[in-house]
């Protein structure tokens, strides 16, 4: 029965085969690590991308060209949803120094794993002088002295000398204390996390206090993102009122003498300030900052507040004179008042009446009209005015007369 099923089967099909289909290539994981050298006991930070969400990353320290019996393992990390991972962990103490490769593989079978390259550095040895080594005196071997004889019974034995002490041992050398790190402007400590936490990767004297790092480190052991810094410095400041500014990205604080003036303990990029009234002399200046991602600014700067109104000049003052010596004092004779001499004038103007005679008025006597024209040559001249002089007298006006006509 399946003979004949399989012979019906392979005469009426034919066998197709069935098409390829494309498998989708994932993107390479990548991993970094911050810093590439180290020394054990030290932090290590690992930064990955390009993994899946939720995966789980296997962080091992092998060493390079080595057998892989001898590798460390760092932790493990889980990628978010953007595939990326950063983890944090400090290199186990006694961890032989050398080159090492950074393994960081998935939990899941089949997925390749990222590689880069760490260096262990040697631990930093202190060199305690040894103590001199004083050489034991050796014993002194006894004489060899044939056996003694009796001695005669009038001569005493001779007595043993004392036993001498040996000589002083010299005290060992002590190391010289070590230089104290001279810091003439700003002391900057670093850490490779946000929060202040445990002993500074980097302390270094920075000039000034104006940094803009944007998506930079301030130093190779210092990752890009969460980490933190403390500057100190001592200042003199005269007497009055001072204003603080501090431009950020992300938080900062600033202490006056231990004492908190200006708080951005929060993320984001601003720019705060303070004014603060100080008295002159030495004041210890103190500023936080952390860094949480994308742009990294720490600037702070100070300058003294001048009040509103000016202060008026004083008065110049003139160069010394000479005092002059005093007059003498006088004597001073009182002098009666003399009474005033004063003559009354008498009034001698007379009124004079006026003489003003009335002039009478010239009176006009109406000639009739003739039929005979009189001619213009037989009329007499007219009269001719003589200048007076300016008198008192009133002048009399002359009267026209009527001039009879002719025939």
């Amino acid at each position: 029965m399946i003979a004949t099923i399989v012979a019906v089967t392979t005469s009426g099909c034919q066998w197709i085969p069935a098409a390829a289909t494309a498998t989708p290539i994932s993107p390479r994981p990548n991993v970094i690590a911050v810093p590439i050298e180290l020394r054990a006991g030290e932090t290590l930070v690992v930064i990955g991308d390009t993994w899946q969400d939720g995966e789980e990353v296997a962080l091992t320290l092998v060493p390079a060209g080595t057998n892989p019996s001898g590798s460390i393992v760092i932790g493990i990390a889980r990628a978010d949803a953007a595939g990326r991972f950063r983890f944090s962990g400090a290199v186990p103490v006694g961890a032989p120094a050398g080159p090492y490769d950074l393994l960081a593989q998935s939990n899941i079978v089949g997925r390749p794993f990222a590689r880069t390259g760490v260096t262990l550095l040697a631990p930093t040895m202190l060199i305690v002088p040894s103590a001199t080594n004083t050489a034991e005196p050796s014993p002194t071997p006894p004489p060899t002295t044939p056996p003694p004889t009796a001695p005669p019974p009038t001569a005493p034995p001779p007595a043993a000398p004392p036993p001498t002490a040996p000589p002083p041992t010299a005290p060992p050398p002590t190391a010289p204390p070590p230089t104290a790190q001279v810091y003439p402007d700003w002391r900057g400590e670093y850490w490779a996390n946000a929060t202040l936490r445990g002993r500074p990767a980097v302390t270094r004297n920075d000039p000034i206090l104006d940094f803009a790092w944007r998506t930079g480190s301030p130093d190779r052991r210092i990752p890009f993102d969460n980490f933190s810094a403390r500057w100190q410095r001592t200042q003199y400041f005269d007497g009055g009122t001072w204003r603080f500014t501090l431009t950020i990205d992300d938080g900062a604080r600033l202490f006056i003498d231990d004492v908190l003036v200006l708080d951005a303990w929060q993320d984001g990029a601003r720019s705060v300030d303070v004014e603060v009234t100080l008295g002159r002399g030495n004041r210890r200046l103190r500023v936080e900052y952390y860094e949480r991602s994308g742009n990294a600014i720490a600037q702070m700067t100070f300058n003294q507040v001048l009040p509103s109104s000016p202060t008026p000049l004083p008065p110049p003052t003139s160069a010394p004179s000479r005092t002059p010596a005093p007059p003498p004092p006088l004597t001073a004779t009182p002098v009666p008042p003399v009474p005033p001499t004063y003559t009354p004038v008498p009034v001698t103007a007379t009124p004079v009446p006026p003489t003003v005679s009335p002039v009478p008025l010239a009176t006009s006597t109406r000639i009739p009209p003739t039929a005979t024209p009189v001619p213009l040559a037989t009329m007499p001249p007219l009269p001719t005015a003589t200048p007076v002089p300016p008198t008192n007298t009133p002048v009399p006006i002359p009267t026209n007369t009527p001039v009879p006509p002719t025939a």
